[in-house]
């Protein structure tokens, strides 16, 4: 996990690859950043002995109730990596999704604060809810972009 990055933003900086490059050369696999404070993008970054490397830059606030910037301080993904041993006994990465989410306040009113992480694919009551969830999916698939695949296309 790499803290970097412009806040509030899902525009990657110079500066952010750069220091990406120099931990991809270093030998990382996976790199999955943080501290922006919304959803970045995923990409496969290149290594200096040519191997190729999965990068999402941020994946977003989870345990927060930020309210700076809404709708995207509230928009959160699960990684879900699946890693397996290959016939020489390496550690490789199996397979790589992500489940879109929203952090939600589950209660109304100015002083009653629930705050939960709600998959996007959740089937709630409330169509006031149901449409939060799918705008959020759609800014964050939209982000990510087309490198990985929520979980619920996986299939697809």
């Amino acid at each position: 996990m790499l803290s970097l990055g412009r806040e509030y933003t899902p525009e990657i900086t110079e500066r952010q690859r750069g220091f990406a490059q120099v931990v991809v050369d270093a030998g990382a696999d996976y790199i999955v950043g943080a501290h922006s404070h919304c959803i970045q993008p995923y990409e496969v970054l290149k290594s200096a002995d040519g191997r190729d490397v999965p990068c999402l830059w941020s994946a977003g606030n989870f345990i927060s109730d930020i309210n700076l910037k809404p709708p995207i301080t509230r928009d959160t993904l699960i990684l879900d990596l699946r890693l397996e041993r290959d016939a020489e006994g390496r550690v490789v990465l199996a397979s790589e999704t992500y489940h879109p989410c929203r952090i939600m306040n589950m209660r109304s009113g100015p002083e009653q604060r629930n705050y939960a992480v709600v998959p996007a694919s959740a089937n709630l009551r409330s169509n006031e809810l149901k449409v939060a969830l799918r705008d959020a999916r759609e800014r964050i698939t939209r982000v990510v972009g087309p490198g990985i695949r929520p979980s619920d296309d996986a299939a697809e």
